[in-house]
C-alpha cells in the first residue's frame, strides 16, 4: 500500500500533520516543526521524480513548501491569539492536509485538472491574505514591509496559475500582485476580519476582495485563452464581483471595524 503514490502521499500527509499537532499545538517551536515537514516533503517529491537532483526536487515542491509553511503560520498565529483551542486548531489542520494532498497530487500529475489549479490558486490567496489580516490587526506589523510580502506572494502565486495555462505571464502576474498590494492597503486602514459560524477559521476582508476578484479575472482569462468568453460569462464573472464588493461595503461597520 504505502509503495504507491497515494500511500506515499498519506504518509506524507501524516507526518507533516503529527508535526502540526506537536510542534504548534502540543509544544510551540513552529520553526522545527515547519523544517520536519518539508524533510518529509522533500523525501516524498525525490521518490516520484526521475530526477533525484535537490535542485529538481526543490523546483518541484516549491508550491507545496509554500502551502505547508502558509498553513503552519496560520495556524501557529490563532493559537498565539485565541490560546489552546481546538475549535481553532483542527480546522486549519484539516484544510492543511486535504489542501495538501490534493496539490502533492496536482503537481505530480501528468494531466492537470483547471478546476483544481483555480482552487488551488484561490486557497493561497486565502491563507496569506487572512494571516496577514490577522498579523496586521493583532501585531501591529509595519505596514509597507508587510506590503513587500504581499507582492512578492501573490506574485508567485498567479505566476504559478498563469504557468499552468501554458503562458508565461509575468507581466499579468506583477499586475495581479499590486492590484492586491492595494486592496490590502486600503483594508489596513479599516481592518475586518470574518470567523466562519461554528468554525474557528478566519478571514480577512481582504482576502475576501481578493478572491472574488481572483475568480473573475482568472475565469476570464482562461476563457479568453481558449475562445470560450461570451457576453453573458463576461456579465457573470463581473456581477460576482461587484455583488462581492458591494455586499462588503454595506455590511462592513465602518466607523466601529479592528
Amino acid at each position: 500500500m504505502f509503495k504507491s503514490r497515494q500511500g506515499k502521499i498519506f504518509v506524507s500527509l501524516l507526518a507533516v500533520s503529527v508535526a502540526q499537532t506537536v510542534f504548534i499545538y502540543l509544544i510551540s517551536l513552529p520553526l522545527l516543526g515547519w523544517f520536519l515537514s518539508m524533510t518529509a516533503l522533500f523525501l516524498f517529491v525525490r521518490s516520484q521524480l526521475v530526477s533525484k537532483k535537490p535542485s529538481d526536487v526543490l523546483l518541484k515542491m516549491l508550491r507545496m513548501g509554500l502551502w505547508v509553511g502558509l498553513t503552519f503560520l496560520y495556524m501557529d498565529t490563532l493559537i498565539r491569539i485565541f490560546g489552546y483551542n481546538l475549535g481553532y486548531f483542527l480546522p486549519g489542520l484539516i484544510i492543511g492536509a486535504i489542501g495538501l494532498g490534493v496539490l502533492a497530487w496536482h503537481e505530480l500529475s501528468t494531466e492537470r485538472k483547471q478546476v483544481v489549479e483555480h482552487a488551488i490558486t484561490l486557497v493561497l490567496v486565502w491563507l496569506s491574505l487572512s494571516w496577514t489580516g490577522i498579523g496586521l490587526a493583532y501585531y501591529h506589523w509595519p505596514v509597507m514591509v508587510t506590503l513587500a510580502f504581499v507582492w512578492l506572494g501573490q506574485f508567485l502565486i498567479a505566476l504559478w496559475w498563469a504557468a499552468s495555462q501554458g503562458e508565461r505571464a509575468e507581466f499579468f502576474a506583477a499586475v495581479w500582485a499590486v492590484v492586491v498590494v492595494e486592496i490590502v492597503w486600503v483594508g489596513s486602514r479599516w481592518l475586518s476580519l470574518y470567523q466562519l459560524p461554528k468554525l474557528g477559521i478566519i478571514l480577512s476582508q481582504s482576502s475576501v476582495l481578493a478572491i472574488s476578484m481572483g475568480y473573475s479575472l482568472g475565469g476570464l482569462y482562461y476563457h479568453r485563452q481558449n475562445k470560450k468568453l461570451t457576453k453573458p460569462l463576461v456579465f457573470e464573472y463581473f456581477a460576482i464581483t461587484a455583488i462581492v464588493f458591494v455586499l462588503v461595503i454595506i455590511l462592513t461597520k465602518w466607523s466601529n471595524t479592528q
